[in-house]
């Protein structure tokens, strides 16, 4: 029996988002570029297992300093967790720590007035 493995941990690419909304964004060929004020990107049906995640890599271009909120919204409610992506003239992976999530969630990266992200990809962490 092959257990197909989880879209939580795999390499998603932001495009692949599956909700998208907010004031400032362009998607490019294998980005999602000038992410801006009250912008976020929506990854549904993530399964991170029982075991979980506790760790995030992100790609991405950071002309400014940015904070990003992750949100986790389960069966037993909604936690938001926030790292800083600092300013990087190109695109580069950072590797942030997480507080434990486990179980089926929907991902949100929510960025919030001051941002100015490009968001290339994602990949979470098997604890």
């Amino acid at each position: 029996f092959f257990e197909r493995q989880s879209r939580a941990y795999s390499h998603n690419k932001a495009l692949d988002c599956d909700h998208i909304y907010g004031d400032t964004f362009t998607l490019q060929s294998d980005a999602v570029e000038g992410i801006g004020n009250n912008v976020s990107l929506v990854f549904d049906e993530m399964d991170f297992g029982e075991q979980g995640t506790a760790r995030i890599l992100i790609c991405g271009r950071a002309p400014v300093d940015n904070t990003i909120h992750i949100s986790f919204t389960g069966s037993t409610g909604t936690s938001r967790q926030i790292i800083e992506f600092g300013k990087s003239d190109t695109y580069v992976e950072r590797e942030f720590e997480l507080t434990p999530v486990s179980g089926k969630q929907s991902v949100s990266f929510i960025f919030l007035p001051g941002s100015n992200f490009d968001f290339a990809w994602f990949k979470f962490q098997g604890r």
